[in-house]
């Protein structure tokens, strides 16, 4: 039993992302076999484009705050960042200002949003959790100021081409969201993985003081990690944006708790120091696939809050679990 509870707690903890892919393997195929032989169109590429497509702005967010939560922080205003970077892009767009240079401002912007946000936490001392709270609240009321609660409209066809597909041989159209969500995801994770400077969150979020006295620059790692997290969260705006023509001061409301969730289903812990963007990834596919499985189903709509706030309480647990603990459990079970 004890060599069973020591696997145990390796797989749950150290092996995450291959746990994750296996219970993702595990939902695609009970939804396959859930539904009957000609309804079945749950496994077909064009079932699979819709998830890929729906969960893309909030896979750019995912790795922004994967960066945040390992360094032992927490971001609230992804989602009215997601809402006022769209705003900003689109109002310079249809007063005649070219593409890219909206674009670059409303990127602008979240950075804005994330220097204010790490200055807030590193120089001043205010909890994350108070200081992007309030940033959420903040911005989301720019947000509503600047619009008056109508969505901005009249976007150039260029840029709403971005919101479109892109062939490659003449023959395979791709969107262009999905193509942006698989790029961020994959370079993210290689640099985080491999990158001297990036690594370095790992140390700030495990043991803070330790990192301080190896040299490493603490408090501009945590700005630098809200600063990302901002500009992913007014790109994935600007994506939304261009995917829907038109952008609206209620874009990305509810985003950050799937975020947040999808980062600790993928591993990440909340006491910061440990998770991947892979694992993250893996986490909001997952729930990507649940909701999509669960509507095909016809299940009620609102039944996929419960099963996500389960399956982010079954994550949280594992994260929690040692030797221990798994020991004391198993005990109760026989008493």
């Amino acid at each position: 039993m004890k060599d069973i509870l020591e696997r145990l707690q390796k797989l749950l903890q150290a092996h995450r992302e291959f746990v994750i892919f296996g219970v993702l393997v595990l939902g695609c195929i009970s939804f396959y076999l859930a539904q009957p032989g000609e309804q079945n169109h749950f496994m077909t590429i064009g079932n699979w484009r819709v998830i890929a497509v729906n969960i893309s702005t909030d896979a750019l967010m995912v790795v922004g705050m994967t960066l945040v939560i390992i360094a032992g922080g927490f971001d609230l205003s992804v989602g009215s960042t997601l809402a006022l970077g769209g705003i900003v892009c689109g109002k310079l767009m249809v007063a005649g200002v070219a593409v890219p240079v909206a674009m670059v401002a409303g990127l602008s912007v979240g950075a804005l949003i994330g220097i204010v946000n790490g200055l807030i936490i590193t120089k001043i001392g205010v909890n994350p959790l108070i200081t992007t709270l309030a940033g959420m609240i903040i911005v989301r009321g720019l947000a509503q100021v600047v619009t008056q609660a109508s969505p901005v409209t009249g976007l150039p066809s260029s840029f709403t081409a971005l919101g479109g597909d892109m062939e490659l041989f003449g023959w395979v159209r791709i969107p262009w969201p999905i193509v942006l969500m698989v790029v961020v995801v994959l370079v993210a994770d290689f640099l985080l993985r491999r990158s001297r400077f990036l690594r370095q969150v790992y140390y700030v979020g495990g043991n803070e003081e330790a990192a301080r006295f190896s040299g490493i620059r603490v408090d501009r790692v945590r700005i630098f990690t809200y600063v990302m997290t901002g500009v992913l969260s007014a790109l994935a705006g600007i994506m939304s944006s261009a995917r829907l023509i038109s952008a609206s001061a209620s874009a990305g409301d509810g985003a950050e708790l799937r975020v947040i969730s999808a980062v600790v289903i993928g591993g990440a812990s909340l006491s910061g120091g440990v998770g991947t963007v892979l694992g993250a990834f893996l986490g909001l596919l997952l729930v990507g696939v649940i909701e999509n499985g669960m509507e095909i189903m016809r299940v009620n709509i609102y039944m996929k809050n419960v099963v996500t706030g389960m399956i982010l309480i079954l994550a949280v647990s594992a994260d929690r679990l040692d030797r221990e603990k798994l020991k004391r459990f198993w005990r109760w079970l026989r008493s």
